[in-house]
Order: structure tokens, then C-alpha cells, then sequence
């Protein structure tokens, strides 16, 4: 890293990799969005404190980026949550599928009904949207939830027809827009730009992220700008659904961190202009204010301390719905902005365990719900996840069988499963 070498401060507005949080090597680093490991802690609390369930099935990649975030989430589980682990390659290829859908079918054939992802890539995310495990396996009463960037990483490589399996799915990640009205205020303060503003400010041009005309087009003449800009072709306020890209609010919230410390040196009588690096560095992990994207602080590590997180949903239709409720780690409670839809169709979270269907029926993982055994079947036992045929000699010809009769004397049945015995 370039910031040690020259004590160069550095400070990004959008990487989450849990190695940048490592101070030993990245010492000058700072970021304004809160490290994927951070968020996988408040995803466990989310899951088990909040939502109060006790059975998960966990699956991750294996390597520096998906052990360190199944590390930090066993971590935050209670002793008494129950977990099945799905260890999963770090660099699948199509040679690995069928060992990774033998891991998946056996954790969900013993009813783990809650699941949390941590992958990123394609080949992980094609697996766990097959039809055969989100549809016959997993049913429509489960709930995966996971990291939005692991999600949208591995998602955007596969195609919109997988993406909508995955409907009725969370996934936790940053409050990347702040609330209406500071988006408001915002975009207001993009219209009073003028010529003589970007011509001052290089850094202004940076953090909104188009050049000059095409910013100042959007401001005065609202003309939508460039698409290869950061506001990525949208013309924000001549359309109402358009909305501003996620990263802008990140950017200005990491130039006005910078503006208020210099400010906050500047008027304590500090030469802002001869102060090292590593003052610097502490100065801005001491600056606190109220941003765009909520309230800025940052730990000794230079990490963001998030104040709040976004729960997004995967709709019936494949696209994600942001900003459905915001989770407040500090209390470990849920505020809803919107009814949530999971992927039963209701607003009601599905349990972590079904109730054990009764002796002669099999629990249906299709529609999780109890379905009766077929005629040549039964189920002995309350709790069975399939029937079993019928031995030889045996039969029954009814549905919701707990036990196959004996042929009558002078009858016979050589074949398991049947529903009738034949004469000798």
C-alpha cells in the first residue's frame, strides 16, 4: 500500500473486503462503507436476536474471503442455535455441482428451513437457485439471507430467470441513501451548480462524477447526463422513479468527512497545510457528522461504525427491492418502511422448523405442507419427510397409510409397493 510508504491519508467510499480492515498493512486506509465481516455479525443478530430463530443452515466458500465472514457469524450465534454447515469450494467449477448439491439436499432434507449465503461466486449462486432447491427441496416457506455485494456479485453472472428463484430472499447490507429528505436536500444542491463552481473545485467534479458540462447540463438545463458517469445516464429529476447511483451519497459523505476535519483543524488554529499524515489520519477518524448516507464515524481501524443497515428484498419478478425496512444494530430492532413479501407470497417469516406431520403423511417440500402417502406407502412414524413402499407380501390401497396390511391366506405380493395382492 502507497498510504504507509508516504503517509499518504487514504480514504475510499466503497470497498467492504474484511482484509482492508487489517491496520498493520493497511494503516493509512480509511472507508466510509462498513466492512462485509461487519455486516455478517448484524446478520447474525438479525436472524437469531431480532427474528428469534434457532436453526440455520449456513454455506460458504472456503478462502480469505468466505472463512473469515463464517468465522465472525458462528461467533455472534448463540450455544443453543443449531447450525448445519454447507463447506463450500472457493473456486467452484461445473466439476464441483453435484457434490454441491448432495451438501445442499441432505442439510435441507433435515428440515433447515433458514438459510445464510456467504458467497460470490457464479457457480455457487446457480446451484442454490436450482429449481430443484428453491422449488422441491427448499419449498416456498424458507428465507435465504445474506451480504448484498456477495449477492449482486455472483447474481449479475447468471441469468434474470435464476435471479427470480430467488424471491422472498434478505439480504443486510449498508443504508446506501440516506433518508428522503437529505436526498432531497442533495439533489437541490446539485441544481444551484453553475460553470464557475466545477471550474474551482476539480474534487467536486470527482465526487459527482461526470465532467463539467455534462454535471452542469443535469443541474441548470436538466438534461440527463452522460451515460458513463456516475449518475449512470439518469436524468434523476425529470424522472420521478429514477433514483441517483448508490455510490455518489458515498462519495460526497467521503468528501465532506474531509471538508469538516480540515474545517474543524482550520478553526482550532492548526496549519492544515503542514500537518503529517498520521495527524491527519487521526483527525479524520475523530470527525463525526451527520451525512447522506446517516451518521459518519469511523473506529480506530478506519472502518465505518454503522448506525444502521437496509434490508432488501428479491421480488417475485427477479429485482430487488431496496430499503424494504432498516435494522438498527444498537437495539437489534426492525423498522418497516414497507410490507415485506417473502417467498410463500405472505408478510409472514417462515419458521425455522415445520410442525412433524402426523404418522401416514410425509412432509411435502414443494408446498410444505403435510401430503397424505400415496396407496402402496406409509409413514410409521410422525415427522417423515417421505414414505416408504410397502414390502413384499404387504399392501395397502388407501392414501395416509401408517402401516401396509398382510396379504390375506391364499394371496400373495412379490413386489414392494402395490396396492392390491393377487391370488396364488
Amino acid at each position: 500500500m502507497v498510504g504507509p510508504a508516504v503517509q499518504g491519508v487514504q480514504l475510499d467510499w466503497s470497498a467492504t473486503s474484511p482484509r482492508l480492515s487489517d491496520s498493520s498493512v493497511f494503516g493509512f486506509y480509511s472507508r466510509l462503507a462498513p466492512p462485509d465481516d461487519t455486516a455478517v455479525v448484524y446478520l447474525s443478530k438479525l436472524l437469531t436476536t431480532t427474528w428469534g430463530y434457532r436453526r440455520l443452515l449456513i454455506a460458504y466458500e472456503r478462502g480469505d474471503y468466505g472463512q473469515p465472514l463464517f468465522d465472525k457469524s458462528v461467533q455472534q450465534l448463540a450455544i443453543d442455535i443449531q447450525t448445519e454447515v454447507v463447506q463450500l469450494p472457493q473456486k467452484p467449477t461445473e466439476a464441483d455441482k453435484p457434490a454441491m448439491r448432495a451438501q445442499l439436499e441432505a442439510a435441507t432434507m433435515r428440515q433447515m428451513r433458514i438459510g445464510v449465503l456467504l458467497a460470490v461466486e457464479a457457480t455457487t449462486i446457480e446451484v442454490f437457485a436450482e429449481e430443484q432447491f428453491n422449488s422441491t427441496l427448499l419449498g416456498p416457506g424458507y428465507l435465504w439471507a445474506g451480504v448484498p455485494d456477495l449477492y449482486t456479485a455472483g447474481i449479475r453472472a447468471v441469468s434474470g430467470d435464476l435471479h427470480r428463484r430467488w424471491f422472498g430472499s434478505v439480504f443486510l447490507g449498508p443504508v446506501w441513501q440516506g433518508s428522503a429528505a437529505r436526498t432531497a436536500a442533495f439533489e437541490a444542491f446539485v441544481k444551484t451548480l453553475g460553470p464557475d463552481d466545477f471550474a474551482a473545485s476539480p474534487l467536486l467534479r470527482d465526487v459527482l462524477g461526470c465532467d463539467s458540462a455534462s454535471t452542469v447540463n443535469l443541474g441548470k438545463s436538466r438534461v440527463a447526463p452522460d451515460a458513463s458517469c456516475w449518475w449512470g445516464g439518469l436524468d434523476m429529476f425529470n424522472t420521478p422513479s429514477a433514483i441517483v447511483d448508490q455510490y455518489t451519497f458515498w462519495a460526497f459523505d467521503a468528501v465532506s468527512l474531509v471538508h469538516y476535519t480540515v474545517n474543524r483543524l482550520a478553526a482550532a488554529g492548526v496549519d492544515v497545510a503542514a500537518i503529517g499524515g498520521s495527524e491527519l489520519l487521526q483527525a479524520i477518524r475523530d470527525t463525526r457528522f451527520e451525512g447522506l448516507t446517516g451518521s459518519v464515524a469511523l473506529d480506530e481501524n478506519g472502518d465505518r461504525i454503522p448506525s444502521s443497515f437496509s434490508l432488501s428484498f428479491v421480488l417475485a419478478d427477479g429485482s430487488v427491492s431496496g430499503g424494504v425496512g432498516t435494522f438498527f444494530p444498537e437495539t437489534t430492532t426492525v423498522s418497516w418502511h414497507s410490507e415485506p413479501i417473502y417467498s410463500d407470497g405472505t408478510s409472514s417469516r417462515p419458521p425455522d422448523v415445520f410442525p412433524d406431520c402426523d404418522a401416514g403423511s410425509f412432509r411435502d417440500y414443494r408446498s410444505s405442507q403435510c401430503a397424505l402417502c400415496p396407496a402402496g406407502k406409509h409413514a410409521p412414524f410422525a415427522g417423515s419427510t417421505s414414505c416408504l413402499n410397502c414390502s413384499r407380501g404387504e399392501w395397502s390401497s388407501t392414501f395416509g397409510a401408517s402401516r401396509c396390511d398382510l396379504c390375506s391366506p391364499g394371496y400373495a405380493q412379490r413386489r414392494p409397493g402395490q396396492t392390491a395382492c393377487s391370488s396364488c
